[in-house]
Parts: structure tokens; sequence; C-alpha cells
């Protein structure tokens, strides 16, 4: 990540002294040009999802979650 433009907090969570030293040894890893290039179409894959995809999952659930009950509920919210 050091390698890569933008700012980042990296949050390391050890409990033990072995694995911070773990932790720290991974500023000495190097990474090649194509290494940055696989991890970025893999974060691209994973973090790919549109605004309101959950919205749009929860509609389609919506029978599932309430059956025949859905209309029984008072729709305060505005959902459809």
């Amino acid at each position: 990540m050091l390698g890569q433009e933008g700012v980042f907090t990296p949050i390391l969570g050890t409990t033990k002294s072995e694995q911070m030293e773990e932790n720290l040894n991974a500023l000495d890893v190097k990474l090649s040009e194509d290494h940055y290039k696989q991890l970025d179409v893999k974060v691209k894959e994973i973090f790919a999802f549109r605004h309101g995809f959950q919205r749009d999952w929860l509609r389609g659930a919506i029978p599932y979650i309430f059956g025949d009950t859905k209309e029984l509920i008072d729709n305060h919210r505005g959902w459809e």
C-alpha cells in the first residue's frame, strides 16, 4: 500500500508481540507492477457493486421476508 497513491491508515490488531513483529515485517515486502495490477483487478471485482444494491435486493426479498403479511404492516418509512 505504501507504493499506492492516496491516504490510508493500517489497523494492526495484535494481541502478541510476535504478531506485531510479523505485521511490521510486511513493510519489507516489495510488490512488482504486475502484482499491483492483479490486486487492483481483484479489489475492483470484490467491491464492484452499484449504489443502492441493498435496496434493490431487499425489494426482491420482501415476499420471502414478510410472506402474505407485508400489506398488514404500517409503512411509515415509505419502502415499496
